[in-house]
């Protein structure tokens, strides 16, 4: 599709997860503040940075919460 052709050739990274593999920390997730709420998309918001590395010819990729020091 167009879309994902767009996606790809302006180097935009994306992940997706199949049902039952990887290691998502879901309960996290649930836990953060709502912006915004739509059908598919939740915008949410976090205090802390993340760290994000993915690896597009092996497909993996690993997102990591670096902790602000107070």
């Amino acid at each position: 599709s167009h879309f994902f052709h767009d996606l790809i050739s302006s180097q935009v990274g994306y992940i997706i997860t199949k049902e039952g593999k990887g290691n998502i920390n879901t309960a996290w997730l649930e836990s953060l503040p709502v912006l915004e709420e739509m059908q598919y998309i939740k915008h949410v918001r976090i205090s802390d940075s993340l760290e994000v590395k993915i690896d597009g010819k092996h497909g993996k990729a690993v997102i990591k919460i670096r902790k602000r020091n107070k």
